[in-house]
C-alpha cells in the first residue's frame, strides 16, 4: 500500500500517540532542520571528495599499460 510497510505505519501511530497536537508542529520543524543539516553535511563531504574524474580507478581502462 503506497510503499509503506507495517513498521512505518506503527511508527506513525506511535508518534501520533506520543506527541500531543500542540507538540507535533515543533517536532516536525526539528525533524526538517535535522534533515536539512544532514543534507548539507552530505553535500559538503561530497564536495571535499572531488569529482569522479579525480579517482584513478574510474579512469578509462581501455588504454594499454606500459611495461
Amino acid at each position: 500500500m503506497f510503499g509503506i510497510g507495517l513498521g512505518e505505519i506503527l511508527l506513525i501511530v506511535a508518534v501520533i500517540f506520543l506527541l500531543s497536537p500542540r507538540d507535533l508542529p515543533r517536532a516536525m520543524r526539528k525533524l526538517g532542520q535535522l534533515v536539512r543539516a544532514v543534507a548539507r553535511f552530505r553535500e559538503e563531504v561530497t564536495d571535499l571528495g572531488g569529482g569522479r574524474e579525480d579517482r584513478p580507478e574510474e579512469k578509462d581502462h581501455d588504454e594499454p599499460k606500459e611495461s
